[in-house]
């Protein structure tokens, strides 16, 4: 009887109580225990649904789309809505939401790192974890996985788990929780880091650089998912992708599509095959589209202007941006900064 009783105290300080921990954290003081990127999803999701301001421009997409557009230098009415982890999938269903709440922009600039449409993420470790899609939508997108034989999302993969990764209680968001302890504890505030971004992510329209330090960054990007060289598309991402694009046109709304250029240590490394694979997927989407302004092109910066593999640092995210005002000069001529 005693060795039960120590086994159940044992299983109760390694697995209840930082399981109820974890559950309490993450539902009602998540800004003082989530990493700093949740401060950037609290922002984007409040202004989705409950900012009713007009943007003639709305920019979407993952992390590199989020570092790499500076809608300030742009103009006035243009806001960027990306988020780190976001793939055409969960993109789609915030699009559509977004234009529940606001008034359609006349354009819409899209850009996502190429491996997002590979590697389909797991749905309660990537889509519900990164950019906190409301649980039904997440739900949706699990039941249409389904229907694609080459979704991750299909495999072994439960409701349970997604309704675990989202009140905090999947094993991984325990770990998290719990290291997100110890930090405020022995280096210094959560509360404060998640105030410092989601002040930034205001005061900036959206845009977060990630990481803000340049210099030669001796990484190449490994792109997962090749098959013999080339870009592969997971039927899921493509699907979605031209959703996107579908819900734009049925919305009156310009698509513009543009490749975020590659640091050069990942250029050189990329297979050309790779490189010319990719635009062609985006050229066979033209010919269903032949309204939308798709840019496949993959090209490069130098290394000094990335702060890591594929993230523009400011500088590069300047760059980037002036290149964007110039080549669609017809869209800012007359934008008011």
């Amino acid at each position: 009887m005693l060795k039960l009783c120590r086994k159940l105290m044992l299983i109760s300080l390694v697995i209840i109580i930082p399981t109820i921990f974890s559950f309490v954290a993450t539902t009602f003081f998540h800004e003082y225990f989530a990493n700093g990127e949740y401060a950037i999803v609290d922002v984007q999701n409040e202004y989705e649904k409950n900012d009713h301001t007009y943007n003639r421009v709305l920019i979407m997409g993952d992390s590199v789309a989020q570092s790499s557009y500076i809608p300030k230098d742009l103009s006035n009415d243009v806001y960027n809505l990306s988020l780190g982890g976001e793939t055409p999938v969960d993109g789609y269903f915030r699009l559509a939401e977004y234009l529940e709440n606001h008034e359609a922009p006349e354009y819409l600039f899209c850009s996502y790192n190429p491996s997002e449409f590979s590697t389909p993420r797991f749905i309660w470790k990537g889509i519900i974890s990164s950019t906190g899609i409301p649980l039904d939508m997440a739900m949706k997108i699990m039941e249409d996985a389904k229907n694609y034989e080459d979704s991750e999302l299909n495999r072994d993969h439960s409701k349970l788990q997604a309704l675990a990764c989202h009140y905090g209680v999947y094993p991984d968001s325990v770990v998290a929780n719990i290291k997100a302890l110890f930090y405020n504890i022995f280096q210094g505030s959560c509360y404060e880091r998640y105030v410092e971004q989601r002040d930034w992510v205001i005061e900036h329209r959206g845009q977060w650089p990630y990481y803000t330090k340049g210099g030669k960054n001796d990484d190449v990007r490994k792109l997962p998912m090749l098959k013999d060289g080339s870009f592969y598309a997971a039927d899921m991402m493509e699907t979605y992708m031209k959703r996107i694009i579908s819900l734009c046109e049925e919305k009156g709304i310009a698509f513009i599509y543009e490749t975020v250029p590659f640091n050069e240590s990942s250029y050189n490394h990329v297979d050309p095959i790779y490189k010319e694979s990719y635009a062609a997927f985006w050229r066979n989407i033209s010919k269903e589209y032949p309204n939308a302004t798709l840019n496949g092109d993959i090209c490069f910066y130098s290394d000094i202007y990335f702060s890591d593999n594929c993230h523009l640092n400011l500088d590069g995210a300047d760059k980037f941006t002036k290149h964007i005002r110039e080549k669609y000069s017809d869209i800012f001529e007359e934008a008011q900064l």
